[in-house]
């Protein structure tokens, strides 16, 4: 399989603020998965976060819909309100969406992804990381090829990509280019050279956060206020971004 130019290879870098999301623009992001509680895989951001991201950072930005932390087997009660997020947050300027469900056995709540293709109306959609909780990748894999899904996140079935190499070279070539395969978790500066090479990805998914101290911080946590908050690290970013471009 022919590698790609590093040059090439896009670039995802989350974003929990409009700060984020400005850094990531820095730093030379392709574009931004938009979300909120990175603390438990990340949930649905805010309409005013998404309006402030489109007016302020000139990236494409997927946000991710996810009502609730915990599994990905939804009621319908909670598939209408996950639709109704992504149309809001389309509305609000969000060029593509994260989005992702399963049913008891464990296969792609096609109902969940087949409204989201509806409402999107051609716009990007990328299917998360619960696709590495399926057991039958590939077939898995036809399902979003089928219906033109976009991309799919992915670890090659393991919590970090870096360990799921051959995993995501399976993936890259069964779907020969007819999906983007975007690898994602624990991608950094320092594993994303090889990550590239061994199994010829063109698309990578990464948070390179940093906790961050606030005034008050202490007070906040003794009466159970707030805990320190996590934003994009400049030289973690910095530092990913030059790997894949080859400038380091």
């Amino acid at each position: 399989m022919a590698k790609s130019s590093n040059r090439s290879v896009q670039i995802e870098l989350i974003a929990l603020s409009v700060s984020d999301g400005l850094l990531a623009q820095q730093v030379g992001a392709s574009r931004l998965e938009l979300c909120s509680a990175i603390e438990c895989g990340g949930l649905t951001p805010s309409i005013g976060f998404v309006t402030q991201i489109v007016k302020n950072v000139n990236l494409p930005c997927r946000a991710m819909i996810r009502c609730r932390a915990g599994d990905f087997i939804y009621t319908q009660e909670e598939v209408e309100t996950i639709w109704q997020d992504g149309v809001a947050l389309l509305d609000a300027g969000a060029t593509g969406l994260v989005v992702g469900a399963i049913n008891q056995d464990g296969k792609i709540d096609l109902h969940h992804l087949d409204g989201f293709l509806h409402f999107a109306s051609g716009k990007p959609l990328t299917f998360h990381r619960v696709f590495d909780l399926i057991e039958d990748w590939k077939s898995a894999l036809d399902v979003l090829i089928e219906r033109k899904v976009d991309a799919v996140l992915t670890g090659g079935g393991t919590r970090f990509a870096a360990e799921g190499k051959e995993r995501l070279k399976e993936m890259m070539d069964y779907s020969n280019g007819r999906i983007e395969i975007l690898a994602g978790g624990g991608v950094r500066a320092e594993n994303v050279k090889e990550l590239i090479r061994d199994s010829g990805v063109t698309a990578v998914h990464a948070g390179p956060f940093a906790t961050v101290d606030f005034p008050l911080q202490q007070q906040s946590e003794n009466i159970g206020l707030g805990t320190p908050y996590r934003a994009l690290d400049l030289d973690s970013a910095r530092s990913l971004v030059s790997a894949v471009r080859g400038e380091k």
